[in-house]
């Protein structure tokens, strides 16, 4: 049996965390809620409109990680929907 397992990047997986497991504490500073340990978070700050985390994989690479993209993702403004009902010509 094959199985092919898609590799999610870095920004993917950030849009994957929910909006539950992130808390503002104000405009420029964030609290993600770590995905592999039940008690862990790290902290995303913006720093002069650069965002920086205090996780292994920001400090080693010094590139947005995965609780960055999911901040950027969640202070995008969402699309309203909006419906119309529309009438048949008489």
């Amino acid at each position: 049996m094959n199985i092919t397992t898609k590799l999610l990047t870095r920004e993917e997986r950030g849009k994957n965390i929910p909006a539950r497991d992130i808390f503002q504490f104000n405009p420029e500073s964030f609290w993600v809620k770590s995905q592999s340990s039940p008690h862990g978070g790290y902290s995303v700050t913006n720093f002069g409109g650069k965002w920086e985390c205090d996780c292994p994989d920001y400090r080693f690479r010094q590139m947005p990680c995965k609780h960055v993209y999911a901040v950027e993702a969640a202070l995008k403004p969402k699309p309203k929907l909006i419906l119309s009902v529309w009438e048949a010509p008489q």
